[in-house]
């Protein structure tokens, strides 16, 4: 069939659905696209989801409006160009208004601000389709309801393709900013098609920048190093960048972990304190390690101990690529990894561990909720052998008032394991800084007896293991602060933002 002989209320219901398809892929694409500055919390989604409903409703009340006075195919051929350069402008834009942002605003008002700027113009002027289509269709005020009925029904099925589209096809196997183009040129099209006669060379103009733009465009890369590798996954943006000394791997905005070129290790001390239990119980065989980041850490265990078998858990599978080709980790000979998240492997799992390594982060240096829950200690404790150890990295001051996180942690663990011992890695015991939590059901071995084990390993001599060590917290930590947390009331993002200052 000729597009010219399309009958309008074809185009009117193709247009609806487009546009409600369109308005979720941007929605979800933003909140990639925000994360590496913000994160990814639910502070983050209300904003997100905030904005577009109320640009939408300003969409639909304006559109009502304008609908009403001088209704017309063309207009609304010109509503959707609108739309579609509104699209295309935001991977273009969203880098500089992002960042600047974040300089002039706190975490909460920069958020809700970078949202408005980058999602608000398009979430109006799709808004504003419904209610238009609405009027051009409606034959009379008799047909008046079943017409906007079915008309939004079919933007709804929209809204629903484009999200299922944007987190199972699109997102984990197309570059952000090509979903950005074709989502604009989509939209292009659409004016063309309620418009096909005129023959417009705005839209040839637009439609000619948006082609040239979806296979030569890469978004900017702003942080001053070499950068050996970016990728958006559907979990966050993958970044692999180095300098003379170390190569890093960052997810979002945060340094996810790092090697040090030449030599493979690591080049962060925290992943050096996964050596210790080591002298608090000499028969570890079987490890679970939550979170693989560059691998190096398992990889040095292994290095250490030849004779364990390692389970790595990480739920991105690119993360696991990008280890293996920038980062040195091999699986096989003792290490495998269980791509998935590492919840559902400690309570369905049958294998029991020895010692397990939680080292999992999600938005900027917080580490997912579910894994801070007295429920999810509990189901830890129950996936542990008799005398197995649980060590946990965190971030956050020691001491202080911005310490809750901290204090909340020890306390929901302290409900759950009999003995703690607390390594921070830092003497200003009120800075933001890693800390290692020890954790078990059995005493742990105290600081002179570690000292007494301490040996040369591959990676580390025993003057180093001496030194971490001697950072162990010789009183017992006194709890008088903080929650503890829950699968049903788990404030963490608030007490990670309340300590970060936002």
């Amino acid at each position: 069939m000729a597009l010219k002989s399309l009958p309008d209320g074809l185009k009117l219901k193709a247009t609806v659905f487009i546009a409600g398809a369109s308005v979720m892929v941007v929605e979800i694409l933003a909140s990639r696209v925000i994360a590496p500055y913000y994160g990814s919390s639910t502070y983050v989604w209300s904003a997100l989801i905030a904005v577009v409903l109320a640009s939408m409703s300003m969409g639909y009340y304006f559109g009502g409006r304008l609908a009403d006075k001088e209704p017309s195919y063309r207009r609304l051929s010109w509503i959707l160009l609108a739309s579609s350069v509104s699209v295309f402008v935001i991977p273009l834009l969203q880098d500089f208004i992002l960042s600047l942002t974040r300089v002039i605003f706190n975490f909460t008002s920069g958020s809700i601000i970078a949202s408005l700027v980058l999602l608000s113009p398009t979430g109006f002027f799709l808004g504003i389709v419904s209610p238009y289509a609405i009027r051009l269709s409606a034959k009379g005020t008799e047909s008046i309801g079943s017409t906007a009925g079915s008309l939004y029904a079919l933007s709804t099925a929209g809204s629903i393709s484009g999200t299922l589209a944007a987190g199972f096809i699109l997102i984990p196997y197309v570059k952000m900013s090509t979903i950005f183009f074709c989502v604009s040129l989509t939209l292009l099209a659409c004016s063309a098609l309620l418009e096909y006669k005129t023959n417009r060379s705005s839209q040839k103009a637009t439609l000619l920048v948006v082609f040239l733009c979806i296979p030569f465009f890469n978004l900017p890369y702003l942080y001053g190093r070499e950068l050996v590798y970016m990728e958006y996954t559907p979990y966050g943006r993958i970044i692999v960048d180095q300098n003379n000394v170390t190569r890093y791997l960052w997810f979002d905005d945060r340094a996810d972990g790092s090697i040090r070129r030449g030599t493979g290790l690591t080049g962060y001390e925290y992943a050096n304190y996964f050596e210790l239990p080591f002298l608090m119980n000499q028969n570890i065989t079987d490890i679970l390690v939550a979170g693989e980041g560059t691998g190096v850490g398992p990889r040095q265990v292994h290095m250490n101990h030849p004779n364990t078998r390692i389970t790595v858990s990480e739920i991105d599978p690119k993360v696991n690529e990008v280890a293996k080709k920038y980062f040195l980790f091999e699986e096989g000979d003792g290490i495998e990894v269980s791509v998935g998240d590492v919840r559902p492997l400690v309570r369905y799992g049958s294998k029991k561990y020895d010692y397990v390594i939680l080292d999992a982060f999600r938005d900027t240096q917080q580490t997912p909720y579910y894994l801070l829950s007295r429920e999810f200690f509990t189901e830890l404790r129950g996936s542990m052998k008799p005398g197995g150890i649980v060590l946990m990295n965190i971030i956050s001051p020691l001491k202080g008032p911005r310490s809750m996180m901290f204090q909340s942690i020890m306390r929901t663990m302290d409900g759950v394991f009999n003995h703690t011992q607390v390594y921070p890695l830092s003497e200003d015991r009120t800075k933001i800084q890693n800390i290692i939590i020890v954790a078990s059901n059995q005493p742990l071995v105290d600081k002179e007896t570690l000292m007494s084990r301490a040996a040369d390993t591959q990676v580390m001599n025993k003057t180093k293991i001496g030194s971490m060590i001697g950072r162990m917290l010789d009183e017992q930590m006194a709890v008088d602060g903080g929650v503890v947390l829950t699968d049903d009331y788990n404030p963490i993002n608030h007490m990670y933002d309340s300590m970060r200052g936002y």
